[in-house]
């Protein structure tokens, strides 16, 4: 059996209660927390001369579950505030996820975040529908210059999606080095980066040979495969979100 509460051990208790309620009442407002109705009921109960002992515990469990009932009905309407926002962004996201999933996926087996996975399928339909037939029709006749940097891009290009003997490709495999040393997030935005600066300068480079007006130039950037390879580029960039790198 619980020991008998003294008078003096009840009139704290009651006192802390409505300091409670005060408390409560400026941080949440009175309709909630009312001191007053507090303070009626226990002017009541000495009136009554009712046992102020079990009104002290039955004023503190009421105390408890109306804190509880308050966070409950705070906690409601968290969500009902934050549900359409995150069903907005989920949605979002959803769709930004519509954009890559048409390419293929690459390198399932890596440490490639999902994305870059996608990506690594991009630039290898690009490269095989878009680059190499480039070099075939009339691009292969615009001058040794051009040629050059077409070469060093492919290099770069192919350090995304051609494997080194049992390795994956340079990047990929630099992508899985970095984890250790940034983390997932600045490790994934260094290789979006990466990819980036490549489609920026393919798009350089497209610009380029667009300035030149010789006969040739004129045949190759009229050409279908150029202006495909110009479609698909923006798309890529689109699809991945990296206007704002580039």
């Amino acid at each position: 059996m619980s020991k008998k509460l003294t008078h003096k051990e009840i009139k704290e208790i009651i006192q802390k209660l409505s300091d409670q309620y005060e408390e409560y009442a400026v941080s949440y407002g009175k309709g909630f927390f009312d001191k007053k109705a507090f303070e009626d009921r226990y002017m009541e109960a000495l009136k009554s001369d009712s046992n102020l002992e079990s009104f002290a515990y039955a004023e503190v469990s009421f105390f408890e579950d109306l804190k509880k009932k308050f966070d409950r009905i705070q906690e409601e309407k968290r969500i009902r505030i934050e549900k359409p926002f995150t069903r907005k962004v989920e949605k979002y996201i959803e769709e930004l996820e519509k954009r890559w999933l048409k390419y293929p996926e690459l390198f399932a087996a890596s440490e490639l975040s999902d994305e870059a996975k996608y990506f690594c399928g991009a630039i290898q339909e690009f490269y095989h529908l878009c680059w190499l037939p480039l070099e075939k029709g009339a691009f292969g006749r615009v001058g040794a210059k051009v040629l050059l940097r077409y070469n060093s891009l492919t290099e770069t290009m192919q350090s995304f999606i051609l494997s080194i003997s049992e390795k994956f490709p340079y990047e990929v495999e630099r992508y899985g080095l970095n984890l250790s040393k940034y983390g997932v997030e600045k490790t994934h935005m260094i290789f979006l980066k990466e990819g980036a600066l490549l489609l920026k300068e393919i798009r350089i480079f497209f610009k380029t040979i667009e300035q030149v007006h010789d006969d040739i130039s004129e045949e190759l950037k009229n050409s279908e495969i150029f202006l495909k390879a110009k479609k698909m580029l923006d798309q890529i960039i689109y699809d991945f979100r990296l206007s704002s790198l580039i």
